[in-house]
């Protein structure tokens, strides 16, 4: 994962006595071994933080309460993973000193520091007994996206197409924000469109049709419902045709209205979207620095062999591909 970190020297040192001595001595933790190391260590925390999740989950639902001794217990592993993870980052930060801030891996090193941070305050917020609640449970859980970044440590072919996913779905967070703003601004005009509809029929029928007026209401009563609505609607979350039903009680225009909003959610702005993610994924696999490595590495590592190649010129031959396929990244993509 960190080989291509670890190209070249770091040009910057931590500006106090010794910084570099200190550097040498963690050349360890640059090493692919590291990596894999600390890969498996996450992959442990998850599952057991998916265990720690199933018993306490079973030990509520059986007594109502959580033992005192089973909290401690499970509150020790919390704080040993943490640990772990914690001098695993300190470890990197020593290793790569400046560079760990403002080299090529900086963001995903800031993702590192930030589930980090998220992991620390899941577990004091545990120590101290603060209550459960979705904030809590969220912090506990940030900590399993550190998976996605294990992932980033394994060359295997088998994990290739896995890796290459990830990064492709990191890419595509531009277009999956400006997308969500689409929908949501599509949906937000129909549903001001619906609402002033039930307002103008409530104060013609006033009293009248208590049933038919409860079925609206429970559609389209608020911003929000008429929101979940119509996002429903769109995503098969209701069907469509029981919310067309209640509108036609409003008039003939309001259902056919609701028509329109479905044929151009569905057959329009969707498959636009669609089309607009499948271009970026295949743009961000690309482009993307390290999958343009690790294919580099492949195919020269697949010549070699062909070729019966060993000792230092058959590395030489791999790093010479890698040294190129990171040149012609930097060629093809505009420096951000």
């Amino acid at each position: 994962m960190l080989k291509y970190q670890s190209m070249g020297a770091t040009p910057n040192l931590f500006p106090f006595h010794g910084a570099e001595e200190l550097r040498t001595r963690l050349y360890r933790v640059r090493r692919n071994s590291f990596d894999y190391s600390m890969a498996a260590i996450i992959v442990m925390s998850a599952i057991y933080l998916g265990n720690q999740t199933a018993w306490v989950l079973h030990s509520v639902l059986e007594h109502g309460h959580i033992d005192n001794g089973q909290r401690w217990f499970w509150l020790a592993g919390d704080i040993a993973f943490a640990l772990v993870l914690l001098v695993e980052l300190t470890l990197r930060i020593f290793a790569y000193q400046v560079k760990f801030f403002t080299g090529s891996q900086r963001w995903w090193n800031a993702f590192d520091c930030f589930t980090m941070s998220a992991a620390i305050a899941a577990v004091l917020l545990d120590l101290f007994r603060v209550p459960d609640s979705f904030g809590v449970d969220l912090l506990k859980v940030v900590r399993l996206a550190r998976i996605a970044r294990s992932l980033r440590a394994s060359n295997s072919k088998i994990f290739h197409a896995l890796k290459t996913l990830s990064y492709t779905v990191a890419g595509s967070a531009n277009a999956f924000l400006s997308a969500i703003f689409l929908l949501a601004v599509v949906i937000f005009v129909f549903c001001v469109m619906f609402m002033q509809g039930l307002q103008s029929w409530v104060l013609r029928n006033d009293g009248s049709d208590a049933d038919t007026r409860a079925g609206l209401v429970e559609f389209f009563g608020s911003g929000t419902t008429a929101f979940l609505t119509l996002l429903a609607c769109v995503t098969g979350g209701v069907n469509w045709m029981d919310v067309s039903n209640a509108l036609l009680s409003m008039g003939p225009f309001h259902a056919w209205f609701f028509v329109l909003f479905i044929v151009f959610t569905v057959l329009c702005v969707l498959n636009i979207l669609n089309g607009v993610f499948v271009n970026v994924a295949i743009v961000s696999a690309q482009t993307n620095k390290e999958l343009a490595v690790d294919r580099a590495y492949d195919r020269a590592d697949g010549a070699v062999v062909r070729r019966g190649g060993q000792g230092p010129l058959a590395h030489r031959v791999v790093a010479g591909a890698a040294e190129s396929a990171c040149r012609g990244y930097r060629a093809c993509v505009p420096a951000s």
